[in-house]
């Protein structure tokens, strides 16, 4: 889930760690100071963007995926709803999936 960075900051300075992802672009993880578990994480290049962890949010009931990546390592008993593009690895250009989230959130869902 991506979310402008300046609404989300959290309060204090939780630990980071920097790492080359999947597609070879520097990113930078930040985790919660008390478990170690990964809150959000940003591209070197794009700060102004973090990817959140759906399972750090107290209420999910509103998320509604657009895309469901890495499937590839998915286990055997893992659903996946029909709604939302699969796939196997990481796509090589996230822009229309990131519009696609823009979109579904301009329009009313009845």
């Amino acid at each position: 889930m991506a979310l402008t960075a300046k609404r989300t900051a959290p309060q204090g300075q939780p630990p980071q760690s920097g790492s080359a992802g999947a597609s070879g672009v520097e990113s930078i993880s930040w985790f919660c100071a008390d478990c170690g578990g990964r809150i959000f994480g940003e591209r070197a290049s794009g700060p102004e963007i973090i990817s959140v962890r759906a399972g750090t949010l107290d209420d999910t009931s509103w998320l509604r995926p657009v895309a469901h990546i890495y499937l590839r390592n998915a286990q055997a008993w893992q659903r996946i709803p029909n709604h939302a593009e699969c796939f196997d690895v990481l796509p090589a250009d996230f822009h229309p999936l990131s519009e696609r989230w823009r979109q579904m959130w301009r329009e009313p869902s009845f």
